[in-house]
């Protein structure tokens, strides 16, 4: 099995292994379990189930710049279409988001997920000064 591949099955796992059981109720042999893997490959790729939840999160954080990118390089569509693009894809995810805050709660985790919604505001304000949302405010 080509090495990406596996990767990608370790994290696609441990995102629904963690949105239904919680990071606490995870453990990386389930983890391995659903990714059809053995547990040393999941040691051997990220040593710990922090480092996979780490990775996770840097993907989930990677993939919404990459969505807020691509919407404001190409500003071709109204703010209603681009932004009801995002907020829906954000929508699809609401497990994720609540997985997340609830991890939040673990003192390890608590500041990747204050790093992710730090990221989330300053691509969201990116966004709405972009299409020029707001400016009309006193700040």
């Amino acid at each position: 099995m080509p090495r990406r591949n596996s990767r990608e099955k370790i994290l696609t796992a441990a995102l629904q292994e963690f949105e239904y059981h919680g990071y606490s109720g995870t453990s990386c042999d389930l983890i391995a379990k659903t990714a059809g893997v053995s547990k040393t490959l999941l040691f051997k790729y990220y040593g710990s189930k922090e480092n996979v939840l780490r990775t996770l999160i840097d993907k989930i954080s990677a993939d919404y710049i990459e969505e807020c990118s691509f919407h404001l390089q190409h500003r071709k569509e109204s703010f209603e279409e681009a932004s009801g693009f995002i907020f829906s894809r954000m929508k699809l995810r609401q497990s994720t988001w609540r997985f997340m805050a609830s991890s939040s709660m673990i003192p390890a985790i608590r500041g990747l997920f204050c790093d992710f919604i730090e990221l989330v505001e300053e691509y969201t304000r990116a966004f709405l000064t972009a299409y020029n949302v707001g400016q009309d405010r006193q700040t």
